[in-house]
């Protein structure tokens, strides 16, 4: 079993940004209670602001397929489709190995060179 990590990218005409980080964080607050999903976030491209930055990671393949299945997934896709998406783009990555890079020592991020 491997793990799965989507990462992603979408563009939005910059009048429909707010109504994106809308459905983003409704999307991404749904998707975070499916089995099988470990991470699951949005953030705005701090210097692109009409762009949203996708993170997604899986316990395996079965649940992202799941996941395309679901309700919400249905939802967010009819909400964007009601909006100006420039652009996307998404890669899907299998995981072989994962570490933490700062097992228990979380000051350690914060001055991180």
């Amino acid at each position: 079993m491997r793990l799965i990590a989507i990462m992603g990218r979408f563009e939005f005409a910059p009048h429909d940004i707010d109504a994106a980080i809308t459905a983003a964080a409704a999307m991404a607050s749904q998707t975070r209670r499916e089995s099988g999903c470990l991470s699951y976030t949005f953030g705005v491209d701090i210097e692109q602001p009409e762009c949203l930055i996708l993170s997604e990671l899986w316990l395996d393949g079965a649940a992202l397929e799941a996941h395309f299945e679901t309700a919400h997934m249905a939802a967010f896709r009819l909400q964007l489709r009601k909006l100006r998406v420039v652009e996307v783009k998404a890669s899907r990555f299998a995981i072989s190995d994962m570490r933490d890079m700062f097992p228990g020592n979380a000051s350690a991020a914060a001055n991180a060179t």
